[in-house]
């Protein structure tokens, strides 16, 4: 990914951030939903499905800049029936100062096989990521890029067990900036095993790889519940250094909270911290 600076909030920042924000929310239920968020790196994750609508507002607290941050972001996934497959949508949209990221993007998830306690789902997705700036120091007043986002991917899901992996490749459509593309194309791997305990107390290390433009990367993290209805987590990432700790529960049979707090100290910038709330309710 190139990047440059633009004497307030370096690209590689904001392009993390949206990343941060629709890719590292965890949540949990008996239809899946743990995955919810990570759709944006592999579309047949909402075959799962869950048949949720989330709302998700993230705040920062970043030392030495004293411009406003904050992210909001609208993710859903709708099982049309077991033949006709599963649709979705991400909308997010992450501002920083003179900086704003943005994805809409819209998903569609197919179960080809389908046995007792597992299944193989294949999923596609498109939409339009980019930024724009009203900072001029890059040749234009406000300069912006979009790239025609498209993705791939297939999720092998069991009782225990989840397998996913897929591709992710962008096509530019706009771009002012003088870095050159700020996005690079990338693969994707997932899993994740359950360790049940009495049925109703689960523990469940997961691991995410994300591969492409020299910026490869790892996230670890574990994830407990209990009778599908309380959560608490924590997860990493490797070159990135955010830790994060969130949790959650259902309220009702229709609505879903959860909370995230997380820290990095890796821009060295002092330490950021990210103040998260998640607002779910449920379509079906």
């Amino acid at each position: 990914m190139n990047t440059q600076n633009t004497g307030l909030f370096p690209k590689t920042i904001l392009i993390f951030l949206i990343i941060f924000l629709s890719l590292q929310q965890k949540s949990s239920a008996q239809e899946g939903a743990y995955w919810m968020g990570l759709s944006s790196k592999n579309p047949a994750l909402i075959g799962t499905p869950s048949d949720w609508v989330w709302g998700v507002a993230e705040f920062a607290d970043i030392p030495e800049y004293n411009d406003a941050y904050n992210s909001f972001a609208l993710i859903a996934d709708y099982t049309i029936s077991q033949k006709a497959g599963t649709i979705g949508a991400n909308f997010i949209r992450t501002h920083k100062g003179d900086e704003t990221a943005f994805l809409a993007e819209l998903l569609y998830a197919y179960t080809i096989t389908r046995k007792k306690n597992r299944q193989w789902n294949f999923g596609v997705s498109t939409g339009i990521e980019g930024q724009e700036s009203d900072y001029s120091s890059y040749g234009y007043s406000n300069p912006k890029a979009s790239y025609l986002k498209s993705n791939l991917g297939t999720l092998y899901r069991s009782r225990k067990l989840d397998l996913g992996l897929s591709y992710a490749f962008f096509n530019e459509v706009d771009n002012e900036y003088s870095s050159g593309s700020l996005i690079d194309n990338y693969v994707t791997f997932i899993t994740a095993y359950r360790f049940y305990i009495k049925e109703k107390f689960v523990i469940e290390p997961n691991l995410r790889m994300d591969f492409g433009g020299g910026d490869n990367d790892g996230f670890g993290g574990i994830h407990t519940a209990y009778n599908n209805k309380v959560w608490l987590g924590y997860v990493t990432t490797g070159t990135n250094g955010v830790r994060s700790i969130y949790s959650g529960a259902d309220v009702s049979n229709r609505f879903r909270i959860a909370l995230r707090y997380s820290f990095s100290d890796y821009y060295q910038l002092g330490t950021i911290k990210f103040y998260q709330f998640t607002l779910g309710y449920k379509l079906n």
